[in-house]
């Protein structure tokens, strides 16, 4: 059988494991392998800048492609770079990718803004996965944000919060602890660094 007869399934499960450079040769390839190829591309992104975000974001928006909704194709969304959850707001990442499961943070910043976000936020009830690694100067904010953000996510299971300095240890209140398990009923894997107060 020749490879351009391969199932649709089959390409779909040889582009999960092809890199984002091979995946866009592929895709060139011929027709039929177009859509695998690209749906696998659109399924995890990895940006490094919120220019990339936002474009991104603007193309799922303004997309016409019956083939390919991108905004319910993206699943796991990786970031890079110094991101706060209020900008994450304005670009309207969680409207625009509706089936968004898992979501990674390398650098978070929190500030003033943020505190206003958690009142308007939406479209956070698809995620089951969230990492985030706050930066030190926004640990003051974090607790309190963080849990009244994870009260719009009553579907997370797991739940990573590394500190980009080792040393440094999220403080939490008992009454904290117990709230964050309260907000997440279906939380079944937790990591953090902490230290109960």
């Amino acid at each position: 059988m020749p490879e351009s007869d391969l199932p649709f399934e089959i390409l779909s499960r040889i582009a999960s494991y092809v890199f984002n450079d091979g995946k866009l040769a592929c895709m060139m390839t011929c027709k039929r392998w177009k859509i695998p190829y690209q749906e696998s591309v659109w399924k995890t992104l990895q940006i490094d800048f919120m220019e990339e975000l936002e474009e991104i974001c603007t193309t799922a928006k303004n997309s016409t492609s019956r083939f390919l909704p991108y905004d319910l194709t993206t699943e796991i969304i990786h970031i890079y770079k110094l991101f706060s959850i209020n900008k994450l707001q304005k670009l309207q990442v969680f409207q625009t990718f509706r089936n968004l499961k898992h979501l990674d943070i390398k650098v978070i910043c929190f500030d003033p803004a943020d505190a206003d976000f958690t009142r308007y936020v939406s479209g956070l009830s698809s995620l089951v996965s969230l990492v985030l690694q706050p930066t030190q100067t926004t640990q003051r904010m974090f607790i309190p944000l963080i849990l009244e953000i994870l009260g719009h996510m009553p579907n997370l299971q797991k739940l990573y919060i590394g500190l980009r300095f080792p040393d440094y240890e999220i403080q939490l209140k008992l009454h904290q602890f117990n709230h964050l398990h309260t907000l997440l009923p279906k939380l079944s894997a937790i990591k953090l660094s902490l230290s109960l107060l």
